[in-house]
């Protein structure tokens, strides 16, 4: 682990541009959580990293065509009792990602399962764009 000395100046640079500290103050921010998305024949599945992020805590909607995911994260209790931190990175937030969704989805059909800090987002393309197979007539 990589520690710093404690700068006054430095501190307060970095208070000063957004850059994370190293205390105990709020360190509430918006958090981009990475995304994978999957293209078949039928559907769009997006996977979405929310580590710490409880089910209750996320909210999927769709708005003027954009598929929109909120979650989230509040930072644990950080009791001084048995000792005090030297070091913390790991912070809630608030975590948001928007994507534009194509003509082609199906806005009724969307399906949004947590587990294990992954959000699976599965969205239907509809009938009239799905593949069809045509059969040849062989006579």
């Amino acid at each position: 682990m990589y520690l710093t000395h404690y700068d006054p100046f430095f501190d307060g640079m970095r208070r000063l541009f957004g850059a994370p500290l190293t205390g105990s103050e709020d360190k509430t921010q918006w958090i981009t959580p990475p995304v994978d998305v999957r293209e078949d024949d039928h559907r769009w599945t997006f996977l979405l990293d929310l580590p710490g992020v409880k089910p209750g805590d996320i909210d999927v909607h769709i708005d003027d065509g954009e598929l929109v995911v909120n979650a989230g994260h509040t930072a644990e209790q950080r009791d001084e009792g048995d000792g005090k931190y030297i070091h913390i990175e790991r912070a809630g937030g608030t975590y948001q990602r928007r994507f534009t969704l194509p003509t082609t989805a199906d806005a009724e059909s969307i399906s949004a399962k947590s587990e294990d800090g992954v959000l699976s987002i599965v969205v239907a393309k509809k009938a009239e764009v799905q593949p069809k197979k045509i059969a040849v007539d062989v006579s």
